[in-house]
Parts: C-alpha cells; structure tokens; sequence
C-alpha cells in the first residue's frame, strides 16, 4: 500500500475517491495473494498429513507384525527350550546304552566262559567218576583195616 493507510482529503468533505479504491484493491489483492498463499500451505499440510497417516498406518501394520513376530519367537524359545531337554535326556539315554552295552560284553564273554567249563564238566564221565569215587573210599577203608590191624598185631 503506497499510502500507508493515509488517505487524501476532497473539496467536497470526506476522502479521495480513488484512493479509496486503490486502497480496497490492494488490500483486496493482498488478501487473495495472502489467501492463495495459505491454499498452498494447506494443500501441503494437508499431503502432509496424507503422509503421516500412511506412515502411522504402516507403522501401526509394523506393529501388529512386530507383536506376532515376538509370539513366534516367545513360541520357538520354549520349543527350543523343550527340544533342549529332550536333547540332554537322549544323552543320558545314550550314555546309559554304551554301559549296558558294556555290561552286556562283558556278560556275554562270562557266558561263553562258563559254556566252555559247561562242555568240559559234559565230557567227563560222572558216572566213572562215581564208580571210582566209591571204590576208592573203599580201598581208603581197608587201608584203615589193614593199618588197625598192624598195629593191633604188633601190640
């Protein structure tokens, strides 16, 4: 505004017609460039905001992903968890196969080692060792008689 705001007087009384005017039509363009302006501010607050939306919309979808990922690694945990357990408890389990297998070594080598003392007590003739059993007892038994009756005759 060239005037400042100040208007010039007329003869008549009151103030310079065109400077009215032209101070309506500043303040008319001021306001429609001033208006303009603020159409393009909002335009772009408005992209803006459409921005943001979609970024918080992304993020809220970011979230509920993030949520069922944290599920699934809460579920695997105790899966691995388990599977941990179930891992010590084969160890054991095999530790404790390898021992019996040992144990069963050794008790099958103490098997065939009484099947070999088995075969040869089966070779041997009881019944001849009886009989010869028998008649040495005998034979023990006169000796005696004989020995009672050395010394009785030498008495």
């Amino acid at each position: 505004m060239a005037n400042s705001g100040i208007f010039r007087t007329s003869i008549f009384g009151g103030f310079n017609k065109n400077d009215v005017l032209k101070y309506f039509d500043d303040i008319k363009r001021d306001s429609a460039e001033e208006l303009e302006q603020l159409k393009v501010t909002n335009n772009e607050l408005m992209c803006k905001i459409d921005e943001l939306e979609q970024q918080a919309e992304g993020m809220r979808s970011a979230s509920e992903e993030n949520a069922a990922l944290k599920s699934q690694l809460e579920e695997l945990t105790e899966k691995l968890k388990a599977a941990d357990a179930h891992k010590s408890r084969a160890e054991q389990l095999m530790r404790a196969v390898v021992r019996t297998e040992s144990e069963n070594a050794a008790l099958k080598n103490e098997l065939q080692q009484l099947k070999a003392i088995t075969d040869c007590l089966d070779k041997l003739d009881f019944d001849a060792l009886q009989r010869d059993s028998k008649a040495l007892s005998s034979l023990i038994d006169m000796l005696s008689d004989v020995k009672s009756t050395v010394k009785s005759s030498e008495n």
